[in-house]
């Protein structure tokens, strides 16, 4: 297993690549596709958590810790949020309901960030960090950073079903993200039981076709019990005990699925995963919204019809070509640093 150190300056291509078909999986869910967008968010956000905690290194200190997930988390926070603050206010000097009053509120849910936008992941990622990073350096076993990762759920949840209400920078979901975060460190601490099964190839397509039987099975049976499943967002976990199952098993059928091949757009996308995550449902869904209805596209199909999907996908598609040509600019001149690349 690649040791914490190069892992800390060498990217992953299964990493990216998970990331990149998570980014497409959280873009195409917020297109109003029914139950294929209720089956992606079984998993798609929990994915993200994990892969965070995959890439996790617990061997900085404190100090250095806070200074570099400052520059990777926190400063691209403010930089993909201000595209977004001023789109918004455009959208409302549009709508002629644009005030002092407006602005000021708006800045304010952005300084404090309670579920504001997409943003809302980018701040509760920043302190996943930190409280897993005091998890890794108290508690020693292994099994008991799990253990411990799973009461922080339970407490999430408790709090939840009490009439919890969203903090500021989203910490409350931090409870309920730890255990994923938790489950990505210990996979690549354990890596010998992955590196297993990605060179038992036959293996590894019975177990992704298992996992992603047990994703869609899970996931049906906590909406049938509870009418709801994972929404982190809106701090909804249907049947918690199937809820994380399917998220787990959809999340390792992504990875498995991520280290069949590696396919440069994809990678891309994963690399670059930030911006796509930021900016598609407030800044781009808006605008290809905008371009699909004045070509008359959604006047002449029928709701999540055959039709309608291909027209999803393709709003997909020229979402991701738009953004990828907006980070190919960026990512050649030094504003990059401000978006946490290198």
């Amino acid at each position: 297993m690649v040791s914490n150190n190069i892992l800390t300056k060498k990217r992953i291509d299964w990493v990216d690549m998970a990331k990149g078909y998570g980014t497409i999986a959280v873009i195409f869910a917020h297109l109003a596709v029914g139950k294929i967008g209720v089956w992606l968010y079984t998993f798609h956000v929990p994915l993200f958590f994990f892969l965070s905690g995959y890439v996790f290194n617990d061997s900085l200190k404190f100090n250095d810790f806070i200074s570099k997930k400052g520059k990777g988390i926190l400063i691209p926070y403010f930089t993909l949020g201000l595209p977004m603050l001023v789109f918004t206010f455009l959208q409302q000097y549009r709508g002629s309901w644009l005030t002092r009053e407006s602005i000021l509120t708006l800045l304010k849910e952005f300084i404090i960030q309670k579920r504001l936008w997409t943003l809302w992941f980018i701040a509760c990622l920043f302190f996943v960090n930190i409280f897993f990073f005091f998890i890794s350096k108290f508690i020693k076993s292994d099994l008991l950073k799990f253990a411990f990762s799973v009461v922080l759920v339970c407490v999430g949840i408790y709090y939840y079903r009490c009439g919890g209400q969203p903090l500021p920078w989203n910490i409350d979901v931090c409870f309920t993200a730890t255990v994923f975060f938790c489950g990505g460190y210990l996979l690549k601490k354990h890596g010998k039981y992955f590196d297993y099964i990605k060179d038992k190839r036959a293996f590894a397509v019975l177990l992704f076709f298992l996992l992603g039987i047990a994703n869609v099975v899970f996931g049906y049976l906590t909406h049938k019990i509870s009418g709801n499943g994972m929404e982190m967002f809106d701090s909804t976990y249907g049947f918690p005990p199937f809820t994380f199952i399917s998220a787990f098993a959809g999340i390792f059928a992504v990875i498995i699925f991520s280290t069949f091949f590696t396919l440069k757009p994809i990678k891309y996308i994963g690399e670059n995963s930030l911006f796509y995550y930021a900016w598609h449902q407030t800044i781009l869904i808006p605008i290809t919204n905008k371009i699909f209805i004045n070509f008359g596209l959604f006047n002449t199909v029928e709701h999540l019809s055959a039709s309608y999907y291909v027209i999803r996908v393709t709003q997909t598609v020229l979402i991701i070509v738009i953004t990828m040509i907006i980070t190919l600019v960026i990512n050649k001149t030094k504003l990059k640093i401000l978006f946490g690349k290198k």
